[in-house]
């Protein structure tokens, strides 16, 4: 799988040309003339979109043109010629993804920091649309850069930003629950996400080979009682 994004001038997420030279590249450096999925990578930002120059996420009120957008047509374009089976969008905003699976026919949607042992922000939205649609969900980033492969007790005596007051308590009760079960957090996180049926795959995002390792051997161990 690939995927399609980050430029840095805002107006190349809107050219074809600029689109299929970094397809193109991206094949050159993968050694293949064809992956099997190729995504828009953050579908839920607003450059994709809009010829307008701004960036951010999607914007409230706006009338996007998502199934005429040029990166659409590039994906489409790649599925036909060949250099893909399959074609789909990321995004890490669930209200905003919902919105551009609404209005495309994609085979694959990759929800990252949305479902996992604390946040489910794709539950209301993306997975029943994603069932209805008959898009297979991905689910990404599910150790949250490191929130989920220990417990951080400071955290709860010192909450740092993006914590929130309902986000600590959340936390006290899953540090709890970890102590009670004597499983680790990243056993806890794999095995619990492992009995949600809506999504086809998982991407664990280790950072480490032992982290790569305890996924793998806790996945082994099935879902959760």
């Amino acid at each position: 799988a690939t995927k399609l994004g980050h430029f840095r001038d805002p107006r190349l997420y809107r050219s074809p040309d600029a689109l299929r030279a970094q397809l193109h590249e991206n094949l050159r450096l993968l050694r293949r003339e064809r992956v099997d999925l190729l995504q828009i990578h953050e579908a839920d930002f607003h450059s994709w979109w809009s010829d307008d120059g701004q960036g951010g996420r999607l914007q409230d009120g706006v009338d996007y043109d998502f199934d005429g957008a040029p990166v659409v047509e590039i994906l489409r374009e790649a599925r036909d010629r060949g250099q893909c089976r399959f074609i789909g969008i990321s995004g890490n905003t669930a209200g905003d993804m919902a919105r551009v699976l609404q209005a495309l026919d994609v085979d694959t949607c990759l929800m990252a920091f949305n479902y996992d042992l604390i946040w489910r922000g794709a539950r209301e939205k993306v997975i029943p649309l994603a069932r209805q649609k008959g898009a297979a969900l991905i689910l990404g980033a599910i150790l949250q850069y490191g929130r989920f492969t220990q417990v951080r007790a400071d955290w709860l005596a010192s909450p740092p930003d993006w914590m929130t007051e309902d986000v600590r308590e959340r936390f006290v009760r899953l540090y709890d629950l970890q102590a009670e079960s004597g499983l680790s957090l990243v056993e806890l996180t794999v095995r619990f996400l492992l009995a949600e049926p809506a999504f086809a795959t998982m991407l664990i995002g280790a950072a480490t080979p032992v982290q790569l390792e305890e996924s793998v051997a806790a996945a082994r161990r099935g879902q959760l009682p």
